[in-house]
């Protein structure tokens, strides 16, 4: 016999499953507005204003066909594949927006990014979005690896990334040796490859006939 007041083994089971229910329906969520000091603000960013970083992840995609970046020099590369990379490398339309770099100068923070400008004004250049870096395109498909003593690093093997001295670097570049050589050897190579296009429509009788008189 229990006593009045007295609660049963199974109302005390019942009772706690009930509680239990109502924590895993009505959980309390603690959103920024709660968890949010008085007195601070969230601060929005504009996009161009976001940090990041010399190579974006959210550049490196697979849309950006015939990225300069991805020749690779010293493996041997097909003639075609060679003159898609200097006729028909990738190149950011209208629409495309460069990343932006954040420098600290003389304690004060510089936003720049690559210019689309610089694409006009040196005709050779070319713009990675994988590594958002710069390239000399006939120097990457054609500059030999000993050119003359000189270390072929920045816009050959290494995409050149400064933008606050980009156009003192480019100018410097073009005025280099190996890279007068290379662009000689580009248009060259182009130059050959389209006369070769009109030859291949030729008859093979005629075509071995232009072959035996060259």
């Amino acid at each position: 016999m229990k006593k009045s007041g007295q609660r049963s083994i199974t109302s005390y089971f019942n009772s706690s499953s009930e509680d239990s229910s109502e924590q895993s329906v009505n959980p309390t969520v603690d959103t920024p507005e709660r968890s949010s000091s008085p007195g601070r603000r969230r601060v929005e960013f504009d996009q161009d204003d976001r940090p990041c970083s010399s190579k974006p992840q959210q550049l490196i995609h697979s849309r950006f066909e015939l990225d300069i970046a991805g020749y690779q020099r010293g493996h041997k590369v097909e003639a075609q594949t060679k003159l898609n990379y200097l006729t028909d490398r990738w190149r950011p339309n209208r629409h495309f927006k460069f990343p932006t770099q954040e420098r600290l100068v003389k304690k004060k923070v510089v936003r720049l990014k690559f210019q689309r400008s610089w694409l006009e004004t040196f005709k050779w250049l070319a713009y990675s979005p994988s590594q958002d870096g710069a390239y000399c395109v006939p120097c990457r498909l054609f500059a030999m690896d000993n050119a003359g003593g000189q270390k072929l690093k920045r816009f050959v093997t290494e995409p050149m990334q400064t933008w606050k001295r980009a156009k003192e670097y480019c100018i410097e570049h073009g005025a280099k040796k190996y890279h007068v050589t290379a662009v000689v050897r580009a248009e060259g190579f182009e130059s050959a490859h389209r006369t070769g296009n009109v030859v291949e429509k030729m008859t093979l009788k005629k075509y071995r006939f232009c072959r035996r008189y060259q």
